[in-house]
């Protein structure tokens, strides 16, 4: 799903969404970036079991959509909407379009990793109950035993007939809501 460039630093340049044709996203995204424009689309990551062997699947965080930025003094969006790939921009009633609050776009970065998937929430806690989300336990709810000061997660799986404490990455758990 492409690269996450790391130029976001461009306080002059705003932010919007495009809708993308069916089954168009590399197309559009390649399009994009051979503008200059900078794209970005969030990812998530989720391990499915398919013919008996886990699979990791990525998917677009808002699918059938990405993310374009551009600077204000040279609006090109009319460029955007003639790319291959590009269904329409997202706009307000006159066509224009409908740039999004600097603080959203802000916070969903902070949010990624530099290849652009969602990372976890950091309020994972000793005694907090997760779910993985990839790997081959996938799916699994477990008690966070306890986290050291590099962020190495260890949490306690009830398998087998017994209590099995593993360590995770972070970004393999979500919080889960029950116990």
């Amino acid at each position: 799903m492409g690269e996450l460039q790391n130029n976001w630093d461009a306080t002059d340049c705003s932010w919007f969404a495009v809708q993308l044709k069916p089954n168009s996203f590399r197309i559009a995204e390649r399009s994009l970036l051979r503008q200059d424009f900078r794209v970005f689309c969030p990812k998530t990551r989720k391990t499915i079991v398919k013919f008996g062997k886990p699979r990791v699947q990525v998917n677009a965080l808002f699918s059938g959509y990405l993310f374009v930025q551009y600077e204000q003094a040279q609006p090109s969006w009319r460029a955007i909407s003639n790319t291959y790939g590009v269904s329409r921009i997202i706009a307000d009633g006159q066509g224009v379009p409908s740039y999004l609050p600097t603080s959203f776009m802000d916070n969903l970065l902070l949010r990624c990793d530099a290849e652009g998937f969602v990372l976890p929430p950091p309020s994972v806690q000793p005694g907090d109950h997760v779910r993985l989300t990839s790997g081959p336990l996938s799916e699994f709810v477990a008690k966070v035993e306890r986290i050291d000061e590099r962020k190495r997660i260890w949490i306690l799986l009830d398998i087998l007939g017994g209590s099995r404490e593993v360590q995770v990455r972070l970004e393999d758990l979500v919080k889960n809501g029950g116990a």
